[in-house]
């Protein structure tokens, strides 16, 4: 593991806070990530959040064999308020708050904080891309998400396509500025702070090189997870949503987009929670709506749609699946 020490002029300093828990066969890689960066991070946080496993064990072992680590510990409060911990220790301008099972490729501090010093403001935080590999490092099911270079930073938060939480670089004073990570938020808390900052004004800079490796856990979530993280997600758009509106930046070329981005998670909370679906539709889908829906049959499901409404067409649709998977298991 090396790193050469900071002190570029014009580079800001930048500090790692990572929170981890149950981490201990990811968590010595994704540290050296830190470790073998070009820029050297000021300080290297590390929270254990409770673990049941050997992560705090491992963590301890790397600071004593020499590692230059802060080892905190805390009973299990969630990875928002092992970040919030992590943060009131952040001393530099810009903090990486790491995911204990994510990697960083060696230019990823380097780069953003050139990006940073080469523009002409301070941005709020660096959005930028990221990939996932499975989580042995395999990449049968690698998925890249580059972020184009301009956009209409509303329209592609909404969209989930501001960067995450390991991708992003972030101004620690104006994290601090919004009260920090919501501690009560379980899904979609990235997105959720990025909203907060940028209520409050904050900038983005974005970043099309994509220097993050988000790992994949082989677990699968339950739907019960599954109907959590949708609901957290939607929840949020319609704050988004209703902001947007009411600030004039609800652009009518993106208005499309939006719905259809909200409309597709609406179909998959509603076999688990129909009402909140249907309500949700009622809130943020408007009269003349053209869904361009998969399954079933596109333009079957479109006629449906237009002619009986969201909650018919999905019934029928339920119906049509559970038909369909019936005839399956009788003529396999």
């Amino acid at each position: 593991m090396s790193g050469r020490e900071t002190g570029d002029p014009g580079l800001p300093a930048v500090s790692v806070v990572m929170p981890c828990y149950n981490a201990a066969e990811f968590v010595e890689a994704t540290i050296g990530s830190v470790f073998d960066q070009a820029f050297a991070a000021e300080q290297v946080i590390c929270i254990d959040d409770g673990s049941s496993d050997a992560t705090l064990g491992v963590l301890r072992g790397l600071r004593d064999s020499g590692l230059s680590i802060t080892v905190l510990s805390q009973s299990n409060k969630g990875p928002n308020a092992a970040r919030n911990v992590g943060l009131e220790r952040v001393r530099s301008e810009y903090v990486q708050f790491l995911d204990a099972d994510d990697l960083l490729h060696p230019m990823k501090l380097e780069h953003q904080a050139n990006l940073v010093a080469a523009s002409p403001f301070r941005p709020g935080f660096v959005a930028g891309g990221y990939e996932r590999v499975d989580e042995d490092g395999g990449t049968r099911g690698r998925m890249v998400k580059a972020l184009p270079e301009t956009g209409d930073d509303w329209a592609e938060l909404f969209c989930s396509g501001l960067g995450i939480t390991s991708s992003n670089l972030w101004r620690a004073d104006e994290v601090r500025a919004v009260g920090g990570w919501n501690e009560d938020a379980t899904a979609s808390d990235d997105s959720e702070l990025m909203f907060r900052m940028l209520k409050n004004g904050a900038t983005v800079l974005r970043d099309p090189v994509v220097y993050t490796t988000l790992r994949r856990r082989s677990n699968s979530r339950s739907n019960h997870n599954r109907l959590h993280s949708n609901r957290q997600w939607l929840g949020l758009r319609r704050e988004m949503w209703a902001y947007m509106d009411t600030n004039g930046l609800l652009s009518p070329d993106f208005e499309s987009v939006l719905q259809e981005r909200a409309f597709s998670v609406m179909r998959k909370i509603y076999p688990l929670d129909p009402g909140y679906a249907v309500a949700a539709h009622d809130q943020l889908i408007r009269r003349g709506f053209r869904p361009n829906a998969s399954g079933l049959n596109s333009r079957v499901y479109r006629l449906l749609y237009r002619t009986l409404g969201f909650w018919r067409a999905e019934r029928l649709r339920s119906v049509w699946l559970r038909l369909g998977k019936l005839g399956l298991e009788r003529n396999p």
